[in-house]
């Protein structure tokens, strides 16, 4: 894919990657988010994989292996941190800092609905709360220090 526009200084404005370039998922890539400065994205998909790549270098940073299948990812507008959501209803929250070979896990959790599977989750501009939509109980708007339901 190719993004082009935006001014000179963004990172995606002639930013094309093929196949060749780079191998993220073996099979389907069910979510892409970047972080505030669109330096890195972090990817999910249907092989249990989140990968962070760097868009300049067209690099592989960091992956991660979970149970079930990753279906949703979401960077945070305020900090370094991202979070993704399986089809199992566990979300996970990682710290990438500056130096990616220190990310973190700062906390797995289950979103407690049975029979819950996370579709799509996403940071609130504030970045204090975050929102999870998937096949029970429809939306959830978690805090983030807390990991509770608050609506």
């Amino acid at each position: 894919r190719r993004r082009t526009g935006g001014s000179s200084s963004d990172p995606l404005r002639n930013f094309t990657v093929t196949k060749q370039d780079v191998s993220l998922h073996n099979g389907t890539i069910y979510s892409l988010s970047y972080n505030n400065h669109f330096t890195q994205f972090v990817s999910t998909g249907e092989d249990k994989r989140t990968v962070l790549y760097d868009v300049a270098k067209k690099k592989v940073l960091w992956s991660d292996t979970g149970s079930n299948a990753v279906s949703s990812s979401s960077y945070s507008p305020v900090r370094d941190h991202f979070l993704v959501g399986d089809r199992g209803g566990v979300i996970r929250l990682f710290d990438a800092t500056k130096d990616v070979t220190k990310i973190t896990k700062i906390s797995t959790f289950k979103v407690k609905v049975p029979g819950a599977k996370i579709c799509h989750t996403e940071y609130f501009p504030c970045g204090g709360l975050f929102v999870t939509s998937g096949t029970a109980k429809g939306t959830n708007v978690f805090d983030i220090v807390t990991r509770k339901i608050v609506a």
